[in-house]
């Protein structure tokens, strides 16, 4: 591995290093002994001297407050803060190795500020010694708290005790049945939804037939001309997640998913803290198929349907130019004569590659990308643009407003958790004597239930927004530095981060619908996320003929 030093180095003598594992990327191999062989050798090639080293294994980086050698670290860095041992700078491995949550960012680079001790990410090539990775630094998590919309939701106890009795715990019903509404808090059952339930069949036994995800899928996309419930073609993982639903043959589970709101079907639990038992429902699926279907399983080596993983900048981001599908990535490898590989990277259309109810329409990756930052560099230095960018960080950042919002949804939740528990209270009565109808307060509980949820997600991103105003009061000066350094900010950010950066400013792209894959390559309009009037805002033309536009156009 090769390094670079330059005259920054000479303000760093001392440091100490701090790595960081969770459990989860500890069974992945993520090691600790890694993170510190490869920070020893960056040390040794800098020539600082190393002091101490900090490890936090099988720990999180939500937050700061569960992490006992980061608080020993900090503690040590503030008993010697004068003297030989004074720290000159914390050296991690990657950036999220410190911290994934850009609040405690924020706070952690300031107090170091204060120290005078600086950070080093030695992977992502980040550190605090001049203000554009200052600013960088600051920045990396602001777009994600700013769009954060989601809270972890905190499970009542009395789901457990619902899933427990066989109940079917809200939510909605698999496919192939349908909710009976709730009469009390601890659950529901579920009713055969009999169209469902014929297609849901048909799926079992093609599988049992042995027949793989791609002709089931085959056969009820173009053949049966059937769709989801949700109107969409069928998909590998859709059928793979009901083949392995044991919902099928009666039966309730309960615990499968952890922090559903931030991990959705990643954050899976340990085999052991997930509950199945009878339900209360009738099954769909026999014993028989279920064991045949299982049994297929086991020999083929079952593992979720993946696509491949690759750097692609702007995947979802594409549209196909047949069906308007959100494009993914693709990456295709070619044998060379040597013998060696050659990957060539493309964006191919989500339809096909989930459900082949399209083409491919192949655009290659690098010809795309390329397009894309350039035209997206030139067009973030223009003051329209940035201005734009300032006034709707203001008004999101705007202290008074999100105290507003947070004291008019306390309230308004406060009225509807009180409606709830009335209405229940109605539901629980044997000799009710109100005149509507009992499916009709279960609907109204419904409703209720949701604005519920809604209420809580806007205080929680309100109060972030509070907590982002209150960490630091340059964000509109940092946001115009880095828009005017965009292209410097690529090159120093982590694409996951470029990705957010792109999420913040672009909806859609669209390209060419041509036969011919290097015209197809070329872009046609950029869809950025703004609205109309603010479109109005920037005097926008056209650039090597792509159009910036806030309007859809079907192909």
């Amino acid at each position: 591995m090769s390094y670079n030093n330059s005259n920054t180095d000479e303000m760093i003598k001392n440091v100490v290093i701090y790595t960081r594992v969770s459990s989860a990327e500890q069974v992945e191999g993520f090691s600790l002994e890694t993170q510190v062989e490869d920070l020893e050798k960056f040390i040794a090639y800098k020539g600082y001297t190393l002091l101490e080293k900090f490890q936090d294994r099988g720990i999180s980086a939500k937050d700061i407050e569960n992490r006992d050698d980061y608080k020993k670290m900090m503690k040590y860095i503030k008993t010697n803060a004068k003297g030989p041992n004074k720290v000159d700078a914390i050296i991690v491995w990657k950036l999220s190795r410190f911290s994934r949550n850009s609040l405690d960012l924020q706070q952690a680079l300031q107090e170091l500020e204060q120290l005078n001790c600086h950070l080093i990410a030695e992977k992502d090539g980040l550190n605090t010694f001049n203000d554009m990775n200052k600013v960088i630094l600051k920045l990396l998590g602001i777009f994600a708290e700013l769009e954060r919309t989601n809270i972890a939701n905190n499970v009542r106890s009395g789901m457990k005790k619902g899933a427990q009795e066989g109940n079917w715990m809200g939510g909605v019903a698999p496919y192939g049945y349908k909710n009976v509404p709730k009469t009390s808090p601890d659950g529901s059952t579920l009713e055969i939804n009999d169209q469902e339930a014929a297609i849901l069949r048909k799926i079992f036994k093609l599988y049992a037939d042995n027949n793989g995800y791609a002709k089931i899928a085959d056969i009820l996309n173009n053949k049966l001309m059937v769709k989801t419930r949700r109107n969409n073609y069928w998909t590998f993982n859709t059928i793979s997640q009901i083949l392995d639903n044991p919902v099928y043959i009666g039966m309730i589970q309960y615990g499968k998913h952890t922090d559903w709101n931030r991990k959705g079907r990643s954050g899976k639990n340990k085999p052991e803290a997930i509950m199945i038992v009878k339900g209360k429902h009738e099954a769909l699926i026999d014993m028989e198929t279920w064991e045949k279907v299982r049994a297929i399983r086991d020999e083929r080596g079952f593992k979720p349907v993946k696509t491949r993983k690759a750097e692609h900048l702007l995947s979802g981001k594409i549209l196909c130019p047949s069906c308007n599908t959100p494009m993914v990535s693709n990456v295709v490898s070619k044998k060379r004569d040597d013998g060696s590989v050659r990957n060539n990277y493309y964006y191919q259309c989500g339809r096909y590659n989930n459900t082949k109810a399209c083409k491919p329409n192949l655009v290659k990756k690098e010809v795309v990308d390329e397009q894309v930052k350039k035209l997206l560099f030139e067009f973030s230095r223009s003051s329209e643009l940035q201005n734009l960018v300032l006034d709707r960080m203001n008004k999101s950042l705007n202290y008074n407003e999100q105290t507003d919002i947070i004291d008019r949804s306390a309230k308004e939740l406060k009225s509807i958790e009180s409606k709830i528990d009335n209405a229940y209270e109605i539901l629980l009565e044997e000799d009710s004597k109100n005149i509507i109808s009992k499916e009709k307060i279960k609907e109204k509980i419904s409703l209720l239930e949701e604005k519920k949820q809604n209420l809580k997600q806007n205080i929680a991103q309100a109060e972030d927004r509070i907590l982002v105003i209150k960490n630091d009061g340059n964000i509109a000066k940092d946001i115009s530095f880095m828009l005017s350094n965009l292209e410097s900010f690529f090159d120093k950010a982590s694409i996951e981060k470029q990705k957010q950066v792109m999420d913040y400013l672009i909806k859609y792209i669209t390209v060419h619908n041509d036969p011919d894959i290097n015209k197809r390559s070329m872009i046609n309009k950029i869809i950025l996320q703004f609205s109309s009037e603010e479109i109005e805002k920037i005097n926008f033309d056209t650039r090597n003929n792509v159009w910036f536009t806030c309007d859809m156009v079907p192909p």
